[in-house]
C-alpha cells in the first residue's frame, strides 16, 4: 500500500509588512481559534511560518499566544518554520544580509517560542539556487516553494534534493490546487489527492520507493479561516484521533516536513531553476496583464521588476543603501541601527501585493523609501561624510547615471530626458521623485514619458492648453529622449547633458543644451535651446516638476503639498488640489511639504508663466478593479519662444532645499544607543 503523507503549512507571507491592526486581526480571527483547536486536539500537527512583526506583536501584547506555542512545539505538535524576519525577497539581498535576516528570526523564535526552525519558507516562493549554501550554513534542511518553480514534466509528489557548491538541501513541493474546497467534504478532499498521486506517480508498486508521497499544502490566514469552519477540518480531527479510518483515508498520515524528511527512502535528485509564485509570475510578462507562464524556466523577481519600473528603482535604491552600510567602518551603532532599516525595507510586501501578485502600491514602495533614508542617514552619522557627485551606472540599464549625495539630500540624475528621477531628503520623507506615469487602461490618458523633476516640454501653441489641463498633448520631444554628456566636472559638480529632437509639423531640428550645478542647498538648471532650422521657431517651453504622494495617512488621499508663489511681486497662495495657472510674472514658487514639513523653493531667472496640476493614478491592488493608489502635485514653468534661425535662448531654474529644523531622527537614533547600552 503507497504511504501517502500530508503536510499542512501556515504561510506568513501574507503578514509581511503588515500594519499591527491587520496583524491584531488576524491574531483574533485566524490565529487565536487555530491554536485553541491545536491545543485541544494534541494528535493534529502542522507547520507554522511566522514573521518578525507578528513576533514582535505577540511578545508585546498577547505572550500567551508564545506560551501556548512554545507548549505545543515541545509535544511536537506545531513544527516552526523560518525564514527572514521582514519576509525579504532573498533573491534580491546581498548574501550577509540573506544570513542576518534568517538568523535574526531564528534567534526571535528561539527567544520567544522556545525553539529553533530547521526548515523554511519564502515570501511569494522566490527561490534562487544560490540560496542553496546561505540556507545550509544557518542549519535549515528543507525549503517549501510552490510547485510552479518545477518542470511540469517533474514530479510534485516526490520531495527533491538540490544542491549547490557541494551543499544540499531538500526541497518540498508546495501543491495549493489541492487545497480543501469550502463545501468539500473530509473524503471527497482526501480522494481528490489520492487521484492526483496516482495520476502523478501511476500505479502502485508494492515495495518501490515510489510508493511514499508526500503533498504539501499552504494556507493563508484567510484560507486558514475557512479550512477551521469546513467539513475538512473535522474530518483532520477525526482521522488524526479515531482508529477507525474510512476507506477514502487508508494509507494517509498527517505529518510535518522535518518529520517526513526522516521517515523517507528516497528523495529525488533535481535542479530547482530561479523562479516565484505562479500567482506573481502571471504578471511578469506584461504590465497588468495576467499570463500564465508557459516557458521551460519560471519567471523570477528580476523579470518582473523589469516590467514595473517604480517598483525596480526601490531595489536600485535598497543596493545603493545596502553598499553604504556594507563599506562603513564607522560607529558601530548606528551601523547596526541602519542595517536594521535597511533589513526593515527588504519586505517583499514593498515589491509585491501578497494574495493578488500584482505590484506593490506607491505607499508600501513609500514606506520603504523612508526606512532605506533613515538608512542612509544613520550611516553618514556612522562614519565621516563628504559630499560628492559620482558617475557610474546606478540602475544597471548599461548608461551612467549621476549620484548627487549631498548633505541635505540624496538624488539620482538620468539621461532619459535629463531628468532627476530620485529625490530623498536627508532630514526626514520617501522619494518625493517616485512618481507613476497615467496609462490609458487605468487613468483614461496615457503619459508618453516618466515624471520627475526639470522635464522639458517643447510644444506649439495649440498645445499648450492641453497640456495645462492635464490632457494629452504633442510629444514634447525632449521629455522623450536620451541626452548625451558633453561634460562632467565631479570636483565642482557640474553635468553638461545635450538633447536633440525635431519639432512641429515641420520637423525643425532642436538642439536643448541643459547645465546641472549641484550645491549643498539644493540645484541650478541652465537651459540653451537652439534652433538649428533655417526657418524661425515659435513655441512654449514648460519646465516640470512632479511631487510624489508620499504620506498616505488618509485614505482620501488628501494633496499634502502646499504652494506659495511671488506673481508680479505680490504673494499668492495656491491649492494644490486643484488646476492653476497663470500667463505671467513668476519670480518666485515654494512648495511644502505638509507632512514632513521639508520645503522647495524654485526660482526662474526670469518671470515665467506658471501651472499646477494635480495628477491621480489608479491602478489595480486586489483585483482586475483599478483603484486610486497615489497622487502627484506636477508644476510647470512656461516661456513663449521665438527663435530666429541660428540663434538661442537661454533659461535658467534654480532650486533650493529647506528641511525641516526638527530632526526626529536624532531622537530614535538616542532611543537605540539607550536600548543597546541597557
Amino acid at each position: 500500500m503507497r504511504e501517502l503523507f500530508l503536510c499542512l503549512e501556515i504561510s506568513a507571507d501574507f503578514l509581511a509588512g503588515a500594519r499591527q491592526d491587520t496583524l491584531e486581526k488576524h491574531y483574533q480571527d485566524v490565529y487565536k481559534p487555530l491554536l485553541t483547536f491545536l491545543y485541544q486536539h494534541p494528535k493534529c500537527v502542522c507547520a507554522m511560518g511566522f514573521t518578525g512583526f507578528q513576533l514582535a506583536l505577540y511578545a508585546k501584547k498577547h505572550p500567551e499566544a508564545l506560551e501556548l506555542l512554545g507548549e505545543l512545539t515541545k509535544r511536537n505538535q506545531v513544527e516552526l518554520l523560518g525564514g527572514g524576519y521582514y519576509a525579504p525577497v532573498f533573491p534580491l539581498l546581498f548574501p550577509a544580509d540573506r544570513s542576518a535576516q534568517l538568523e535574526k528570526l531564528t534567534a526571535a523564535l528561539r527567544s520567544t517560542i522556545g525553539k529553533r526552525p530547521r526548515g523554511m519558507q519564502l515570501f511569494g516562493s522566490m527561490w534562487d539556487s544560490s540560496l542553496v549554501t546561505t540556507m545550509h550554513s544557518c542549519g535549515m534542511e528543507y525549503v517549501t516553494v510552490d510547485a510552479s518553480l518545477l518542470d511540469a514534466a517533474k514530479t510534485h509528489v516526490l520531495p527533491l534534493i538540490t544542491s549547490d557548491q557541494g551543499r544540499t538541501l531538500k526541497v518540498f513541493p508546495v501543491l495549493n490546487r489541492l487545497l480543501p474546497l469550502p463545501s468539500e467534504s473530509g473524503e471527497a478532499w482526501i480522494q481528490r489527492i489520492k487521484n492526483s498521486v496516482s495520476s502523478e506517480l501511476g500505479p502502485e508498486s508494492s515495495g518501490a520507493a515510489e510508493d511514499q508521497a508526500v503533498v504539501c499544502l499552504s494556507f493563508d490566514p484567510e484560507q486558514l479561516a475557512l479550512f477551521l469552519e469546513s467539513p475538512c477540518c473535522t474530518f483532520f480531527q477525526e482521522m488524526n484521533e479515531s482508529d477507525a479510518f474510512s476507506c477514502a483515508a487508508d494509507g494517509v498520515a498527517f505529518s510535518t516536513p522535518q518529520r517526513v524528511c526522516r521517515l523517507l527512502r528516497r528523495f529525488v535528485t533535481a535542479y530547482v531553476p530561479a523562479g516565484m509564485d505562479g500567482t506573481i509570475s502571471r504578471w511578469a510578462q506584461s504590465p497588468y496583464k495576467a499570463q500564465e507562464d508557459h516557458g521551460r524556466f519560471p519567471l523570477t523577481i528580476h523579470d518582473f521588476l523589469n516590467v514595473y519600473p517604480h517598483n525596480r528603482r526601490l531595489y536600485e535604491r535598497m543596493v545603493y543603501v545596502s553598499m553604504l552600510i556594507t563599506n562603513c567602518h564607522g560607529d558601530r551603532i548606528r551601523k547596526a541601527a541602519a542595517r536594521e532599516k535597511l533589513w526593515e525595507a527588504q519586505s517583499g510586501f514593498a515589491y509585491v501585493t501578497p494574495g493578488s501578485g500584482l505590484p506593490a502600491v506607491a505607499s508600501d514602495r513609500q514606506q520603504a523609501y523612508r526606512a532605506l533614508n533613515e538608512a542612509e542617514r544613520l550611516v553618514r552619522e556612522a562614519a565621516e561624510y563628504k559630499e560628492a557627485v559620482t558617475s557610474y551606472d546606478y540602475n544597471a540599464d548599461g548608461l551612467n547615471e549621476y549620484v548627487c549625495s549631498m548633505e541635505k539630500y540624496h538624488a539620482v540624475l538620468s539621461v532619459q530626458a535629463a531628468a532627476i528621477t530620485e529625490l530623498e531628503i536627508m532630514h526626514a520623507g520617501g522619494n518625493y521623485a517616485a512618481n507613476l506615469s497615467r496609462r490609458a487602461e487605468f487613468d483614461a490618458v496615457s503619459d508618453r514619458y516618466t515624471r520627475g523633476f526639470f522635464v522639458e516640454h517643447l510644444l506649439e501653441e495649440s498645445e499648450s492648453e492641453p497640456y495645462m489641463h492635464g490632457k494629452p498633448c504633442g510629444a514634447g520631444i525632449f521629455s522623450q529622449i536620451r541626452f548625451a554628456e558633453r561634460k562632467f566636472d565631479q570636483k565642482r559638480r557640474e553635468i553638461h547633458l545635450e538633447g536633440r529632437g525635431e519639432y512641429g509639423q515641420l520637423q525643425q531640428p532642436v538642439r536643448l543644451l541643459k547645465s546641472y550645478a549641484i550645491t549643498s542647498d539644493g540645484m541650478s538648471v541652465q537651459y540653451i535651446l537652439k534652433n538649428e532650422s533655417p526657418f524661425k521657431l515659435t513655441g512654449v517651453l514648460f519646465v516640470e516638476s512632479n511631487f510624489s504622494q508620499t504620506e498616505f495617512a488618509s485614505a482620501t488621499h488628501e494633496v499634502q503639498y502646499e504652494a506659495e508663489l511671488i506673481i508680479g511681486g505680490e504673494k499668492t497662495t495656491v491649492d494644490c488640489g486643484a488646476p492653476f495657472r497663470t500667463g505671467g510674472g513668476v519670480s518666485y514658487v515654494q512648495i511644502t511639504d505638509s507632512v514632513d514639513k521639508n520645503t522647495f523653493v524654485f526660482a526662474p531667472n526670469e518671470d515665467a508663466g506658471f501651472c499646477a496640476l494635480p495628477v491621480d493614478f489608479r491602478r489595480p491592488i486586489c483585483s482586475d478593479r483599478a483603484e486610486l493608489t497615489s497622487q502627484t502635485v506636477c508644476i510647470a514653468f512656461f516661456w513663449k519662444v521665438d527663435i530666429d534661425p541660428g540663434r538661442d535662448l537661454e533659461k535658467t531654474v534654480g532650486l533650493n532645499i529647506i528641511p525641516a529644523k526638527k530632526d526626529r531622527g536624532k531622537k530614535k537614533l538616542r532611543a537605540v544607543a539607550a536600548a543597546d547600552g541597557k
